[in-house]
């Protein structure tokens, strides 16, 4: 799925995050700042630790997909999910383009829960089914 492996040194973007002894053995975070897809809590502030929520989740994958260079602009009617109001502004694309490109179905209760924090197993599939879609 990644296409960029080699190890790098790359200053932080985000004040709160400093690697240790200046090097950053997971270089990927950095790469994906200055990439775009992470751009932080906010402007100088990144979690590293912290949960990733479902619309989150999306919104880095749709990121990463306009990285390299893929469609991006399908979308679909979400009105058979009861909780799409919740949706936030700035994760709505991509949560549009999820659901059209077959990545996310949403919850047995129809609904998206773009809020909820993403589970392991709900990545895992999410990762699959981009791998084979995007084939």
């Amino acid at each position: 799925l990644l296409s960029h492996q080699k190890k790098v040194t790359v200053s932080s973007t985000f004040e709160n995050y400093v690697p240790e002894n200046g090097v950053d053995e997971n270089f990927m975070t950095n790469w994906a700042a200055e990439t775009g897809i992470v751009k932080g809590m906010d402007a100088e502030h990144f979690d590293p630790n912290g949960k990733v929520t479902r619309e989150q989740a999306m919104t880095m994958l749709m990121r990463y997909a306009e990285f390299k260079g893929m469609d991006v602009s399908a979308t679909v009617d979400l009105a058979r999910f009861t909780d799409a109001a919740a949706i936030s502004d700035w994760a709505d694309a991509a949560v549009h383009w999820a659901v059209a490109a077959g990545l996310i179905q949403g919850m047995p209760d129809n609904t998206l829960q773009p809020q909820g924090n993403s589970t392991r197993a709900q990545i895992a599939t999410i990762l699959m089914r981009f791998r084979t879609n995007s084939k």
